[in-house]
């Protein structure tokens, strides 16, 4: 039953890191090694997210966030694709003009973004992704080279305002997947725990049914109260107490037979 709990297998993952950590501060003293020490001393920290399991509501945010995360890792490597086939674009139909443009005091710097592949990816993400830095190179560009907007325009349209859209819609799908399943799983507690319950007046009335005739009388009732400890603090959890048990006794003896 110890391995049937998820959270159990997070707790035993948490004390085999400890152990190791210990092993490891003996057995090495080796400075490069200290780095792996720390990021086993780091994962100690993780014994903090046992604390989210309190707040039902925020526990539930998360787990639609973890649903998301597929999503949006796809997405980020669709946008990243998609830089890299305009940087791709840019180095051969825009890098060959930079030279002939006079850019002023920013022509070392957009001949700098436009010099090789990496340089040219991270100046578009930072353009079309974060929306930064637009009147550096890519406007004096445009106004020199009035062709250079196909370009850029369709960068910006298929990257920012088509991808970037589409993924924040796909990210909000898996969310909305995942809350139809969060709604599913209760449900499915819920049967389970009202088919607990009932299996536990199942096990009461077994029990209080001392003669086994298949009723139970209030002289059944009351004895297995005093004499049952399991009967007995099953009900008083339900705040019933033994004088309550005459009127329970009543209300569910709908024929008055006395059992």
């Amino acid at each position: 039953e110890f391995f049937l709990s998820r959270w159990h297998h997070f707790d035993l993952v948490i004390v085999i890191t400890g152990v190791v950590d210990l092993i490891l501060d003996f057995a090495l003293d080796d400075v490069q090694w200290r780095l792996l020490l720390k990021l086993l001393r780091i994962t100690r920290l993780a014994r903090a997210i046992r604390l989210v399991a309190f707040f039902p509501e925020l526990y539930r945010f998360i787990q639609l966030f973890a649903c998301a995360m597929q999503a949006l890792f796809w997405g980020c490597m669709l946008i990243f694709f998609m830089l890299i086939c305009w940087s791709v674009i840019s180095l051969e139909f825009i890098n060959p003009l930079i030279s002939d443009v006079d850019l002023g005091g920013d022509t070392e710097t957009c001949e700098a973004h436009f010099n090789n592949l990496f340089r040219t990816a991270l100046y578009f993400f930072q353009t079309l992704v974060v929306g930064d830095d637009w009147t550096t190179c890519i406007n004096p560009l445009i106004d020199a080279l009035p062709g250079t907007i196909v370009v850029f325009g369709t960068a910006l349209v298929t990257v920012q305002l088509g991808f970037m859209n589409l993924i924040l819609s796909a990210i909000v799908d898996a969310a909305s997947s995942a809350r139809s399943q969060d709604h599913e799983q209760r449900a499915a507690e819920h049967q389970r725990l009202e088919r607990s319950r009932m299996e536990k007046w199942r096990s009461i009335y077994r029990t209080l049914d001392v003669n086994n005739d298949g009723n139970i009388s209030l002289e059944e009732l009351l004895d297995g109260f005093e004499s049952e400890s399991d009967v007995r603090e099953y009900l008083q959890g339900l705040d019933l107490n033994k004088s309550d048990l005459a009127d329970m006794f009543d209300v569910m003896d709908v024929d008055h037979s006395g059992g």
